[in-house]
């Protein structure tokens, strides 16, 4: 269940929004090489990052927003997302593996 609380409540992963992305220092450090700016909130992001429309943020290598945990599924917590979805089926597996048992019963 924790790591349902991670997935749910956790960052995905967002770019730092905290560069200046027009800047000359910038671009004469080539920071941003590889980086595409967004249409939507028009900040830079890196490569296989995508807008969420549902969260309204660019997410670092978005795979989804789950309905189910209400949140993005990036970069940052996908492990936990797939630890919950490990978690979520094998605890159907045990109740429906004795579900048999307690109907003969």
């Amino acid at each position: 269940s924790s790591d349902l609380w991670a997935s749910a409540f956790g960052d995905p992963g967002s770019p730092a929004n905290t560069v200046e992305y027009g800047s000359t220092a910038a671009a004469a450090r080539t920071d941003f090489a590889g980086f595409s700016l967004c249409r939507r909130c028009a900040m830079p992001r890196p490569a296989r990052s995508r807008h969420c429309f549902t969260c309204r943020k660019c997410i670092l290598d978005l795979d989804h927003h789950c309905m189910f945990v209400h949140n993005c599924v990036g970069y940052k917590n996908r492990r936990n997302f797939v630890l919950f979805l490990l978690y979520a089926v094998v605890a159907c597996l045990e109740v429906f593996g004795h579900l048999p048992l307690l109907l003969i019963t």
